[in-house]
């Protein structure tokens, strides 16, 4: 997943990244190596669900939010997804999501953020192979296109060229 995240972010050029569901922020110091990269914005609500406690949460949050300190181009937001996508003024050449899989999750994601991508940006996601991302993904984005990496994960990919999304 992160090599297939870098790789789309520099053949965008992208300036402006959004990672929707940063967890531990491994992809997030990759994406910072972006060249073109000017701003970083890291959407994670860092809360409990099934099978993680507030205390892992809370955790992977003080371990990102001490990473970017110092870094005046990475923006840590401690919100969902839907909530930043409507009180942040962001406009995107690359957002990838990797947040919450349930299939109405993605949807909500999808839907909250292909508008905030610029023309010519990439909308992207990982876990196609897990049934609500495949499902959602299918369902809004009938012209996506799946990259397979390093045999564990799907990466599903849609630029935004003439309006889409």
């Amino acid at each position: 997943m992160r090599k297939a995240a870098y790789s789309l972010a520099v053949g965008c050029k992208a300036k402006v990244i959004v990672e929707i569901g940063v967890w531990k922020g491994e992809l997030s110091q990759k994406l910072l190596k972006v060249p073109s990269l000017k701003e970083l914005h890291l959407i994670d609500p860092w809360k409990q669900y099934p099978g993680c406690g507030n205390l892992i949460a809370l955790n992977n949050f003080t371990q990102v939010y001490r990473w970017a300190q110092g870094r005046d181009n990475v923006f840590v937001h401690r919100m969902t997804s839907e909530h930043a996508a409507s009180t942040l003024d962001i406009v995107a050449d690359f957002v990838f999501i990797d947040g919450d899989h349930a299939e109405e999750a993605v949807a909500i994601d999808i839907e909250c953020w292909g508008p905030r991508v610029a023309r010519g940006g990439i909308l992207a996601g990982d876990n196609y192979e897990m049934v609500g991302v495949y499902n959602a993904v299918n369902k809004m984005l009938p012209k996506h296109t799946v990259l397979l990496e390093e045999q564990v994960s799907q990466v599903w990919v849609v630029r935004k060229d003439k309006g889409e999304l």
